[in-house]
């Protein structure tokens, strides 16, 4: 299976949780800690209330957990009534699955058993989906042209 980040997020999920049962189960936790950047990044872009080139311009400085939540605490929550850690349903069991990218990619933790894996899988997946949820719930598809904001 293909697998683009342009697709809508249930074709992604769908491919991501297909390398967790191919018992390539780090590799499903890397594309769906990747997955969920790629909807928080498209979400902040496409609900903030500032313009579109200002956003893309602190996203290049932002690359954390508590980089994007502060980011969507200054440009969504305003205006749409909600921080990230409410969007997502179990921030903290998210962050503890999240922080697994970090062990993996750098190196601090350099496998994770299939079981486990899988279990962080899904915990980052539910969390980009609440993500997408949230956004389309407001009248937002993050999986068509975000709207533009100008100055």
């Amino acid at each position: 299976m293909t697998f683009k980040f342009s697709d809508p997020i249930t074709t992604r999920h769908t491919a991501i949780r297909n390398f967790a049962e191919r018992s390539e189960p780090v590799i499903a936790v890397l594309l769906a800690a990747a997955s969920f950047e790629w909807t928080v990044r498209r979400a902040l872009v496409a609900m903030s209330c500032i313009p579109n080139r200002d956003v893309r311009c602190r996203l290049s400085k932002c690359s954390t957990l508590d980089g994007y939540k502060a980011l969507w605490g200054e440009v969504v929550a305003p205006t749409r009534g909600a921080t990230l850690p409410k969007v997502v349903q179990n921030w903290g069991a998210f962050r503890g699955a999240f922080e697994l990218r970090h062990r993996l990619i750098h190196g601090r933790q350099p496998a994770a058993g299939k079981k486990f894996a899988e279990e962080q899988c899904e915990r980052v997946l539910s969390a980009a989906t609440d993500v997408h949820m949230f956004a389309k719930d407001r009248g937002v598809d993050l999986d068509r042209r975000l709207p533009i904001r100008r100055r």
